[in-house]
Order: C-alpha cells, then structure tokens, then sequence
C-alpha cells in the first residue's frame, strides 16, 4: 500500500488520540516482544502523564506524518531508580497498552550506558552494542564509535528513537524531562 498524507494524517491523530490524558511510563529491563505481552521483571522508573490532548495536528516531514507530543509537567519525579530502556503508553484508563516505545537521550559524557541503549549526537542516532562507560568524546560518523569502555553503533541521520528522555540512568530525586514524537510511513 502506498497511502496519502491525507489518509496517513487521519490514522495518526486517531492513534494518538488514544494518548489523550493516558501516561508513558518508563520502564528497565528487557522490553517485551509485543505491547501485548505482559511485563516481566520490569521496574517501573517514572510515569509522565500526557495532557487531554496529547499530541499535535500531524505534518509531513519524508517519509513521515509525524505529531509532537505534549505532557501536563515539564518534568516528573521518579519512583525508583535505574536505566530505562524503553516505555509503554497506556490510555487514560491506565489499563490499555497503546504502544511500547524506544527511549533515548542526547550523548552525556562520563554516563554509564546500558546494552541497546540509544544516543543523539552531532545529528545522528548511535545504539549501545557494548555497555560501559562513556568518556569524553561524543560519537561521531556512520560507523562503529569507542567511547571509553562504551561501543557506539550509528543507526542513522536524526532521531530515530521514539522518546527523547533527559537521562536514561534514572536517579531518585533527580526529575525526568522528555519529549517524544509520534511517525508514521506517508510515501
């Protein structure tokens, strides 16, 4: 199928909708194959509350319809601490699993990273392939990036992860910002 912005637009408010006064809440450990499967050994870190109406009308940037997301704090207090690797989107009935989403940050020097963890540096989207510590030096380029005892792998140009967090090693007391944009294919 080759749909229309139009037809892409209408299917996205309508998805994001669903978001409307529900939460995103971040998650550690492994996420599941599916928002469908239940959570296993996850520790929930922080849940944000998205306002009554959460996302934006959607607009075309190649290839994508895409809808910025908006939440009732600029920033939440977490209730435990840990690396999020990922967050789960429930409806206002805080029941329903919409979707499951990747979560990443701007590079941060001196921060551990955790395996699959994401980055956003000098343009570009990196993902841990080896865990460790980063050092001083962001990653840079369209290939495999050492940074300290950290491996960074580029995934490509942008922001290619679903939710942009302050940072992913979540600390008691410390309170998490995010921002996080909804695509959908539109070519």
């Amino acid at each position: 199928m080759n749909a229309s912005q139009t037809g892409v637009s209408a299917a996205l408010s309508a998805y994001c909708a669903l978001l409307n006064s529900g939460t995103l809440v971040f998650l550690s450990g492994t996420q599941p194959a599916t928002p469908e499967t239940a959570l296993s050994g996850n520790t929930t870190l922080c849940t944000a509350t998205y306002s009554s109406t959460a996302f934006g009308t959607p607009s075309f940037s190649s290839p994508n319809m895409q809808a910025t997301g908006s939440f009732t704090a600029g920033s939440y207090t977490p209730t435990a601490a840990g690396t999020s690797t990922f967050c789960r989107a429930y409806e206002s009935n805080g029941t329903t699993v919409i979707a499951d989403l990747t979560v990443g940050s701007n590079w941060i020097a001196s921060q551990a990273a955790v395996l699959g963890q994401y980055c956003l540096s000098s343009g570009n989207t990196y993902k841990v392939t080896t865990a460790g510590t980063s050092s001083t030096t962001a990653p840079s380029g369209t290939t495999t990036f050492s940074d300290g005892t950290v491996t960074w792998t580029y995934v490509g140009a942008g922001q290619l992860f679903d939710v942009l967090i302050s940072n992913p090693a979540i600390q008691l007391a410390v309170p998490v910002s995010c921002s996080q944009t909804m695509k959908m294919p539109a070519v």
